[in-house]
């Protein structure tokens, strides 16, 4: 009787640590930024523009121009996960285009493009990878996720980066009352940088007419490269999305709305600064008295920190990009790197000499293999900002198997005692 109450405690206490740790583990893997990340998991949206023009797709390594025509051609933008490597999350996107025109051959043609890159899963930091699979430069951040915390905060996002200064003009007047400061700031970012200088000032001037006298200016630019960061708004939205007859509806739903202007104010230059979003690795320079923003990268190259209106929507439960346009010729969407746009280049041509309206490049979400409902006891989870447990299915049926060891145990000694 003795050894059967031993055998009994510690099974009992076995019991006990296992259902402890399968509930402090599912309550870890809540708040685990991305519940559907694994590898295999793949994300297809539909490429195109919002009025019918020709897309023109510039193959850089092989010198080869490629012409998909609204009605006959389709294109179609993936990105995957290849593998969890620790922290990072080695992705691969790739953009295919069936029955294309080579403009070389004047034959019609399939086209593909891929690339890989590692993706901080906390941050969402990017880098590119080095020839021999090491982690290589920042390039940016990953723009087909959003971070956890805009579920219910508003705050700023990196979208996409671009190779072309900030320039701005100033009277003659301003233009010797900045010069001081922008050589004090210059020294600043030298010293923090790679040697770079944020601020150049050209003495050639520009004569514009306002109310019909003749004004002079100056002109000054930020940088040599620019970041474009976007408001996010967090749920509910206007607007809900229906994927396939899924229906992601407006309270899960986060996106950028209609900006009233493009000034950095205080709210948004603290959103800027916010560590739960926004990398260490990453920093700002602001300068109130100029009134500009630099971001710089851990390599030390300076980008001019731009805000621009960008329409875009998430679904914040899962973090996935639904739905972006890119207005002007840079497809942001598809291309948001350099590195990228360095081997391929898109842009669009008018069907007809005379269409001068303008045109946007869209990306839609159209399939994919996660599942938009996170599973939780008792249900699913719909509400991104709700406190839940989260139950993964191996967790469940753990607990399961041991609810019923723990009343096969219970029965026994019940019919030990009465023996």
């Amino acid at each position: 009787m003795v050894r059967f109450k031993v055998v009994r405690f510690h099974l009992m206490f076995i019991l006990l640590i296992l259902i402890s740790t399968s509930i402090c583990f599912s309550t870890y893997s809540s708040s685990s930024p991305y519940y559907w990340l694994k590898p295999g998991v793949f994300f297809k949206y539909k490429f195109m523009t919002s009025i019918p023009r020709n897309i023109v797709i510039n193959d850089k390594v092989n010198g080869i121009k490629y012409i998909a025509d609204p009605i006959n051609s389709s294109i179609f933008f993936y990105w995957k996960v290849v593998d969890i490597i620790k922290e990072y999350i080695l992705v691969e996107i790739k953009i295919v285009a069936t029955n294309v025109l080579n403009e070389e051959t004047n034959l019609l043609a399939n086209y593909s493009f891929s690339y890989k890159f590692l993706v901080d899963k906390h941050t969402l930091d990017t880098y590119n990878i080095t020839h021999d699979g090491r982690r290589g430069v920042w390039v940016g951040e990953w723009p087909y996720l959003l971070q956890p915390i805009f579920s219910s905060e508003e705050g700023v996002k990196l979208i996409y980066i671009f190779d072309s200064p900030t320039c701005m003009a100033l009277n003659k007047t301003m233009y010797n009352l900045v010069l001081r400061d922008v050589e004090r700031i210059n020294k600043i970012v030298y010293k923090v940088s790679n040697g770079t200088k944020i601020f150049s000032l050209t003495s050639l001037n520009t004569d514009v007419t306002i109310n019909g006298s003749l004004k002079e200016y100056y002109l000054y630019c930020i940088g040599s490269k620019s970041a474009v960061f976007t408001i996010i708004h967090p749920p509910p939205a206007q607007l809900s999305y229906n994927l396939s007859g899924i229906i992601l509806g407006p309270e899960r739903i986060a996106s950028s709305e209609k900006m009233k202007g493009i000034i950095l104010g205080k709210s948004i230059l603290n959103s800027l600064l916010n560590p739960n979003y926004n990398s260490s690795e990453r920093g700002l320079i602001i300068d109130h008295l100029l009134n500009f923003t630099v971001l710089i990268d851990p390599w030390g190259n300076v980008y001019s920190v731009m805000l621009k209106q960008i329409p875009i929507i998430y679904d914040s439960l899962t973090g996935i990009l639904l739905k972006a346009s890119s207005s002007g010729f840079i497809a942001w969407n598809v291309l948001p790197f350099l590195c990228l746009r360095e081997r391929i280049d898109i842009t669009f041509r008018s069907l007809f000499p005379d269409d001068y309206k303008r045109a946007r490049f869209i990306i839609e979400l159209v399939e994919t293999n996660i599942s938009f409902y996170r599973p939780v006891i008792g249900g699913v989870e719909t509400r991104s900002e709700e406190l839940v447990l989260y139950m993964p299915s191996h967790v469940y049926w753990t607990i399961i198997l041991g609810l019923i060891i723990f009343i096969a145990l219970a029965i026994i000694f019940y019919w030990k005692r009465r023996r």
